[in-house]
C-alpha cells in the first residue's frame, strides 16, 4: 500500500475539485458580475462603463451585493463537491478519534492510579 493515507487524498483531491467550482454573483442589472472559486478567491469581477454612472456608494454597494451572490452560489456547490469525500473521510476521524479517547481513557486511569498510589505512602498525621 506504500503508506498513503486515503483520507489525505481524498483532502488533496477536494481541494482540486474547489479550484475549479464557480459561484456567479450580479448586481446593478448585471453591469457588475463577480465570480469566485469554491475556495472564496476572486476569479474575476467585471465592471461595465455604464456602472460607473451609479456613484461611488452605489458602486461599492453592488459589488458587494454581486460578491454575496457569487459566494452563496460558490459555497453551495462546494458542499455539493465535498459531501463524498466528507463520507470517505469522516469514518477514519471517526476511528482516529475512538482510538485517541481509549489512549485517553487508560493514560487518565493510570494517572489516578499513580495519585492514588502516591497519596497513600505519604505518612499521615494523625
Amino acid at each position: 500500500m506504500g503508506g498513503e493515507n486515503p483520507g489525505a487524498a481524498s483532502v488533496a483531491g477536494l481541494l482540486e475539485q474547489l479550484a475549479v467550482v464557480r459561484g456567479r454573483g450580479e448586481a446593478a442589472d448585471g453591469r457588475v458580475v463577480v465570480e469566485l472559486d469554491g475556495t472564496g478567491k476572486l476569479v474575476s469581477l467585471a465592471i461595465e462603463p455604464k456602472a460607473m454612472r451609479l456613484g461611488s456608494q452605489a458602486l461599492v454597494e453592488a459589488v458587494m451585493n454581486a460578491h454575496e451572490a457569487a459566494r452563496t452560489e460558490a459555497r453551495a456547490k462546494a458542499q455539493d463537491s465535498a459531501a463524498p469525500v466528507e463520507s470517505a473521510v469522516m469514518p477514519e476521524v471517526k476511528d482516529t478519534l475512538d482510538h485517541l479517547s481509549s489512549d485517553l481513557d487508560k493514560t487518565l486511569q493510570q494517572l489516578v492510579t499513580m495519585t492514588t498510589d502516591a497519596f497513600a505512602k505519604l505518612p499521615r498525621k494523625d
